[in-house]
């Protein structure tokens, strides 16, 4: 059986994983190599016909706008977290800007998740990731908008803001950027090379240019490096920090299930790299369950995954700390969460970077 042949999974999933594993083959494939470079040629078009005719605003603060050239899976929010940690550290009051993809928007305007003392609405009204972030970091200050000019400048006047971070800011063009980290996986940064559909690219891969800082996760990347010419470039590594039961906080070791039959559950943009923690951690996966990206977890697929563990022959379900904050709290599966952080490889030398190009 593949990943995604069990009840609740649905057709439309398992064509989204099985497309994005195409992605990160040798070459893309070759009925969708038209489809990708007519989809390139509109995403320059867009950039030149915005900077012809488009508006650009400047916030009153310093932008910090990470992202990456492929579609999701390479650590732009446990990035974000780390350098919103930096800037607290050292007395500022930074606030992340999101999109808040996937979230049921249920009001227009900018939506307050947290004012810097923890999330004040739920994960599916601000969006997974945003939520997330609100709740690992509680002093951090979170808006989301499909509009984020609108929502920096929400940040910046109703909330006190003095750095805003732009979270998957490469491709937002109507909110200058003082500050543009690209990110990109160590591990084939760029899978194909071929732009969507034909591979994972959001847009052609010269527009690696626009960025100040290049970081690399994972591992380091020669080929990220072999782009930077002469630019900043950083490593981070995703390290993990341990096991919590589903609604708990207190963690247990790494270590604490190896050996364990496990089924795992992910919707990842790389899912492959949940996969290679696991197997380094030497747990016993009797089933891999990769799903769509911002994957949503309605009724349907929850029972499915029920019957999926029941057959699998597992002690226990585990997952990622993004897929957990959409599971019910009374789910009764055993489920456990895997915690992890992202380790810059120098964070001192990487924030005074980033000060460096923030106020030139």
């Amino acid at each position: 059986m593949t990943d995604l042949e069990f009840p609740g999974a649905g057709w439309p999933g398992r064509l989204a994983v099985g497309l994005t594993r195409s992605w990160w083959a040798d070459a893309p494939l070759p009925p969708l190599k038209p489809l990708g470079a007519a989809y390139g040629w509109g995403a320059r078009m867009r950039r030149r016909l915005h900077a012809a005719f488009g508006r650009t605003e400047r916030a009153a603060r310093p932008v910090i706008s990470l992202g990456n050239l492929t579609v999701g899976g390479s650590g732009k929010t446990p990035l974000a977290l780390t350098l919103a940690g930096l800037l607290l550290d050292r007395g500022h009051r930074p606030a992340v800007i999101s999109r808040g993809y996937g979230r049921r928007a249920n009001r227009p305007g900018p939506l307050v998740v947290s004012r810097g003392a923890g999330p004040l609405v739920g994960p599916v009204e601000s969006g997974d990731e945003p939520w997330l972030m609100a709740a690992t970091l509680p002093a951090l200050r979170v808006v989301v908008d499909k509009n984020r000019l609108q929502a920096a400048k929400f940040a910046v006047t109703e909330l006190d803001a003095d750095f805003l971070i732009l979270d998957d800011g490469f491709q937002y063009l109507p909110l200058a950027a003082d500050c543009r980290i690209l990110l990109a996986p160590g591990r084939r940064p760029f899978g194909n090379g071929a732009v969507l559909p034909a591979g994972p690219l959001r847009e052609p891969l010269a527009a690696h240019r626009l960025a100040h800082i290049m970081v690399a996760t994972g591992e380091p990347s020669p080929d990220l490096a072999a782009l930077a010419r002469g630019r900043p470039v950083f490593t981070a590594v995703h390290l993990p920090k341990g096991w919590r039961r589903l609604g708990e906080t207190e963690l247990g070791p790494p270590e604490a299930l190896a050996g364990r039959p496990v089924l795992a559950f992910c919707g990842l943009g790389r899912p492959d790299s949940f996969q290679r923690t696991l197997v380094h951690l030497n747990l016993d996966i009797r089933r891999f369950l990769a799903l769509p990206d911002h994957q949503a977890y309605d009724r349907r697929l929850l029972a499915g995954l029920g019957l999926a563990f029941t057959a699998s022959g597992a002690d226990i379900m585990v997952t990622t700390a993004k897929d957990a904050v959409k599971l019910p709290p009374d789910w009764p599966w055993p489920v456990l969460v895997l915690e992890t952080e992202l380790r810059l490889e120098s964070p001192q030398a990487f924030f005074q970077a980033v000060l460096k190009a923030a106020r030139p």
